[in-house]
């Protein structure tokens, strides 16, 4: 889960914490206009790599993407005055640098500079991550959950984050083993198979976790994910690759704080959450407010597979299908739309005599946002 998925929610965040109780403020839905910069970015120790991301909050009503700031340079720089240029990349936004050798025993921060503007981090000491010990998972009723546990034997982690990619196999509700070639219908190729396909979805959760309470620097069972019963997520097989960070007491406690804000921001006469304050400034001479942190630090990962056979019974719910099919004769084939996809044969012994058809949402898997290579991660 990065910043650039909770934009909105923190310029809701803004616009609450930024007035008062009694004085009367433009609500998240207004047009009011947003200028404000938001920074994702993160140091990897074991990669040597530096990725951020520069982007502009928009209004909650808006339908467009935030937009990304292009015209921009942003440089790493050490303790010891070392400073380096991050390259832009072909994706919009993302500044980059790679092949660093990393010392722990400094300290970083990234200036930005647009335009007309300039923006500084506090320094971030990059933090070492114990292995993720194991990923599990527990059925429901009502679905079921990821965990994850860890420990560090040093005591010196404590504070926790958790981000995920999760992949799932699903089909179409409908096979198609047949296209059609001018006014001939053939076996489908195997490499145009639309039945089965795969689809992968980044963390939308904050998952955090702290052990500072504790004698020992332990994470037990804590909760990352949850697949709701039905999910298609479910239907056939799923996948999730954890990955964890140990954060600074006060990277943690920006994310705890944005946590809240977002559990808060349910409705008019919630509780008004908190300004949330990053770790990235305008050093402009005035009090622009900046979205974001730069942190860093190590990543472990680790995966995990469910199929839908390990599911208990009151889990493997079948996908509902309303999906209809259609008869044509074979002499009638040249008249067929082209859009429809062919499902099967209608025989008289050997002799086809037509075949049953259906539109392409009940038997290409693509429809639903899926690619059909299969992952080389896959089981």
């Amino acid at each position: 889960m990065t910043l650039r998925n909770y934009y909105i929610i923190i310029i809701v965040a803004l616009s609450l914490a930024f007035t008062s109780c009694v004085d009367p403020y433009a609500t998240p839905e207004s047009n009011q206009n947003i200028d404000i910069l938001v920074v994702d970015g993160f140091l990897d120790i074991d990669n040597g790599t530096v990725n951020v991301t520069l982007s502009k909050a928009i209004n909650l009503s808006s339908p467009d993407a935030p937009p990304a700031v292009v015209a921009a340079t942003v440089h790493l720089e050490d303790s010891d005055n070392n400073i380096l240029p991050l390259g832009t990349t072909t994706t919009v936004g993302l500044f980059r640098i790679d092949g660093l050798t990393i010392d722990q025993g400094k300290q970083y921060r990234i200036r930005i500079k647009t335009a007309d503007k300039e923006y500084l981090s506090d320094f971030i000491t990059p933090t070492p991550s114990p292995e993720i010990d194991s990923v599990t998972w527990r059925a429901s009723d009502d679905g079921v959950t990821v965990h994850v546990n860890t420990h560090d034997n040093s005591g010196k982690s404590r504070y926790y984050q958790w981000t995920f990619d999760e992949t799932y196999e699903y089909t179409a509700p409908l096979l198609s083993p047949f296209i059609i070639v001018d006014t001939t219908v053939v076996p489908r190729p195997v490499d145009e198979q639309v039945f089965t396909c795969w689809r992968t979805l980044g963390s939308t959760n904050i998952a955090i976790g702290s052990s500072f309470r504790l004698e020992d620097d332990i994470i037990q069972q804590k909760a990352v994910h949850f697949i709701p019963k039905g999910d298609v997520k479910l239907s056939k097989k799923y996948s999730i690759l954890v990955r964890q960070t140990v954060l600074s007491r006060e990277a943690y406690d920006f994310w705890l704080n944005l946590q809240q804000t977002t559990e808060q921001l349910g409705g008019l006469f919630d509780p008004q959450p908190g300004k949330v304050v990053g770790n990235i400034h305008s050093i402009n001479g005035d009090k622009e407010p900046v979205l974001g942190y730069f942190g860093g630090g190590q990543i472990k990962e680790k995966r995990l597979f469910i199929k839908h056979s390990d599911l208990p019974e009151n889990l493997r719910v079948p996908r509902f299908s309303p999906c209809e099919q259609d008869t044509v004769m074979k002499k009638d084939l040249p008249l067929l739309d082209r859009s429809y996809y062919i499902t099967s044969e209608l025989r008289e012994g050997p002799v086809v005599l037509g075949y049953t058809y259906t539109t392409r949402s009940c038997a290409d898997c693509r429809v639903d946002r899926g690619i059909i290579t299969k992952p080389t991660f896959w089981e």
